[in-house]
């Protein structure tokens, strides 16, 4: 189940509403850790890291992960 990075609830008892309210999205593809995809995002375009750092600092703790289209991921050996 995924949410927004900006409209994602952040209080337990807000993501336990959620739950409840149909608030989160189905969704499939490649969950990466938001620190590391952030981190690395920094070596090729430090203004959008900025970005994210600035607005979605709540992310970037190591727990949470983003979750990137299978459609706009490739794999690699």
């Amino acid at each position: 189940m995924t949410s927004g990075v900006l409209s994602a609830p952040r209080d337990w008892w807000q993501r336990i509403a959620a739950l409840f309210t149909g608030s989160y999205g189905v969704r499939t593809g490649y969950a990466v850790n938001a620190r590391d995809a952030v981190d690395l995002l920094q070596t090729k375009d430090p203004s959008a890291a900025a970005w994210w750092r600035e607005h979605c600092a709540h992310l970037l703790d190591g727990k949470r992960s983003l979750l990137f289209p299978t459609a706009s991921c490739e794999e690699r050996p």
